[in-house]
C-alpha cells in the first residue's frame, strides 16, 4: 500500500491518500489546492473517512465529494454537527471561509472492522479530542487524526472534548506493536514505540 501525506503548511494539516491495485482511500481531506484530486488521478475512491468533525481536516470535502459522488464519506456521528456547520468549536468560524456538506452525505461509522475495495479497515472510537474521534489500521499503519501526534495528543479544551476521555482513549494505544507507524492529523509521521519512549502522556499511561 501507497501512503501519500499531503501537507498543508498554513496549519500543518496533514491529509492522506492511500492507493492499492488502483484503488484508493482519501483520509482528512483537508487540503484545497488539487493535490488531493492530482494524487487520485487513474484511481478508484473507494471511501473518503474522517478522523473527526473539525473544520481544519474537511477543508477539501466538499470539492472531492463534487469530483466523486459515488465515494461514501464515513464520520462518527457524534461529530456530524460540525461537518455540516450546525456546531462550531470557535464563536469566529462563521467569518471563515468553510464548505460544509450536509449530514444526508454522511455515513457513521464507529469501532469495527469495514471494507472499502482492497482495504481493510479497523476503526477504534478514541473519544477526547471531540466525541467522534476514531482513528484507523490499515495495513498496520495507524491514522490517528488528533488523538496522537508525535510526541504530544490533541488538545480536549474544545466543544466536545475530554480530558478523562483522552485517557481512556490513550490506554488503547497499549494494544499496538512498537514498530507500528503513526500517520498524525497534523505534524509528522512517528512510531508507537517512539510514543512509548518519549511521549510524556503515553508514558504515564501506559508506560515505556
Amino acid at each position: 500500500m501507497q501512503v501519500t501525506t499531503i501537507n498543508v503548511k498554513s496549519s500543518d494539516n496533514n491529509t492522506y491518500v492511500l492507493i492499492q491495485d488502483n484503488q484508493s482511500i482519501v483520509i482528512d481531506p483537508s487540503c484545497t489546492d488539487g493535490r488531493i484530486q492530482h494524487t487520485l488521478s487513474g484511481t478508484q475512491l473507494k471511501a473518503i473517512l474522517l478522523t473527526h468533525g473539525h473544520y481544519d481536516h474537511f477543508l477539501g470535502l466538499n470539492a472531492l465529494h463534487r469530483l466523486y459522488p459515488n465515494a461514501p464519506i464515513y464520520c462518527n456521528h457524534n461529530d456530524w454537527d460540525f461537518v455540516s456547520g450546525d456546531a462550531m468549536i470557535f464563536s469566529s468560524q462563521h467569518l471563515m471561509d468553510i464548505s460544509y456538506i450536509s449530514q444526508q452525505s454522511l455515513n457513521d461509522i464507529d469501532s469495527g472492522h469495514y471494507t472499502f475495495g482492497n482495504f481493510n479497515v479497523e476503526t477504534f472510537s478514541m473519544p477526547g479530542h471531540s466525541k467522534g474521534s476514531v482513528i484507523y489500521e490499515i495495513d498496520h499503519q495507524l491514522f490517528t487524526g488528533d488523538v496522537l501526534f508525535k510526541d504530544s495528543i490533541g488538545r480536549c479544551d474544545l466543544v466536545g472534548g475530554s480530558d478523562k476521555a483522552m485517557q481512556q482513549s490513550l490506554r488503547l494505544f497499549k494494544q499496538f506493536n512498537d514498530d507500528t507507524i503513526v500517520y498524525p492529523g497534523h505534524g509528522s509521521a512517528t512510531t508507537i514505540g517512539n510514543e512509548r519512549r518519549y511521549n510524556p502522556w503515553l508514558i504515564h499511561l501506559i508506560g515505556r
